[in-house]
């Protein structure tokens, strides 16, 4: 008589991974950009970069985005020194301001970085294409992996000869790349119009059969 508790160990298995993979254009851009200002008087350095940064806004929202696109991602103060003869020498600070910047239309990631950069922009650290409703498009990616799943398990079953279930045993979500590349490291000079390119979203899954 079989011991129940090692019945799952002897019931021949099935196993098999399921993949898919979607291509989606974005329909989000997220852009981190600013102003580095260099001083020798903290006060008025702090002060030139934030008129910079005013000039920048007020044209960022001129162009349609609206304040809740608009994220402050860094403010940062730095003493900078110069190094001779192993002796160092102050050599004023450097401010940098940088916010993050929602665009929901893709077509003005390009014009909008333009604008900021005539208007005292020089960093732009990153550009970075999104979906603004991922959750959509990884479930139709989860759901086309399992059934690529059953598919792979029923060609396997029909090669052995064998009649499989009409449910799975197991259905188990396994760990992917992430979805979206890495953000673009880019200058203030970097050429436009930006492409956005396409954005892969990848699902893998076990799918089990006794």
């Amino acid at each position: 008589m079989i011991d129940p508790a090692n019945r799952e160990k002897e019931l021949p298995q099935i196993s098999v991974i399921g993949e898919a993979e979607l291509t989606v254009a974005p329909d989000q851009a997220v852009v981190t950009l600013g102003v580095t200002t260099e001083t020798l008087e903290l006060r008025q350095g702090q002060s030139e970069n934030s008129a910079a940064m005013t000039a920048i806004l007020d044209e960022v929202r001129r162009l349609g985005i609206g304040e809740d696109q608009i994220e402050t991602a860094l403010y940062q103060i730095d003493s900078r020194y110069h190094y001779e003869d192993g002796v160092s020498t102050f050599a004023g600070y450097e401010i940098t301001h940088l916010f993050q910047i929602t665009i929901e239309e893709i077509n003005m990631v390009g014009t909008i970085v333009d604008a900021a950069v005539e208007k005292g922009a020089n960093t732009v650290r990153t550009i970075q294409f999104t979906l603004q409703r991922p959750d959509i498009y990884r479930q139709q990616a989860l759901q086309l992996a399992v059934e690529n799943g059953i598919s792979s398990a029923q060609a396997i079953a029909t090669t052995l000869g064998i009649l499989l279930p009409p449910y799975p045993s197991k259905v188990e979500q396994q760990p992917t790349s992430p979805d979206f590349p890495s953000p673009r490291l880019l200058s203030a000079s970097a050429a436009t119009p930006i492409q956005p390119g396409q954005l892969t979203i990848r699902a893998h899954v076990l799918v089990a059969y006794e």
